[in-house]
């Protein structure tokens, strides 16, 4: 079976430092959803500034799991850190908008799990050819890791938080992707 996929990133953050010795902000960001009624959208906190190893819990309202959420609903995160502090930040979920100038392609989704990940994904996915790659990139687009599509198991472990695309591609051709959250 075959869908569409696009990666349109609405970013919608607030920078905010929890203590004046160890600067450190947080925000929410959302991918967007694929159509008017999927609730299919992805959400994730991501760290800013000098946030090394931050200890956080996080409290979304309505509730969210594992990439669910659903456009027009504006979910809101209530994050405290370690040392009881609280900052709350918004994040609208919107659609992918219809006149977009790149043209869609249409992909296999490549089963990946766990995700959401921390250390390590394995991506379920046979290779058609020995040109095929693994090809990951972040939010902003740019190409993070690359290995050889005969790769089951990924290390992510020097991923920054937040949410990514994976592709399959060969020959500069993407012939496969799916979403992936990294926390």
């Amino acid at each position: 079976m075959k869908k569409t996929i696009s990666m349109v990133f609405i970013f919608i953050c607030s920078l905010c430092s929890f203590s004046q010795s160890n600067p450190c902000g947080f925000g929410v960001v959302s991918s967007a959803a694929s159509c008017e009624t999927c609730c299919d959208a992805c959400l994730a906190v991501l760290t800013f500034g000098n946030c090394s190893n931050p200890l956080y819990s996080v409290q979304w309202s309505p509730s969210y799991y594992m990439c669910n959420a659903c456009p027009g609903t504006t979910y809101t995160a209530t994050i405290q850190d370690n040392y009881g502090n609280t900052i709350i930040d918004s994040v609208l979920v919107d659609t992918i908008p219809v006149n977009l100038s790149i043209k869609e392609i249409e992909v296999e989704p490549i089963e990946i799990y766990p995700n959401p990940a921390q250390n390590e994904i394995i991506v379920n996915y046979l290779p058609e050819n020995n040109n095929e790659e693994i090809v990951i990139y972040d939010i902003a687009g740019k190409q993070v890791l690359k290995e050889s599509a005969g790769e089951t198991a990924i290390d992510i472990q020097n991923l920054l938080p937040g949410i990514y695309l994976v592709t399959i591609q060969s020959d500069l051709r993407i012939v496969a992707q799916s979403k992936l959250i990294k926390y």
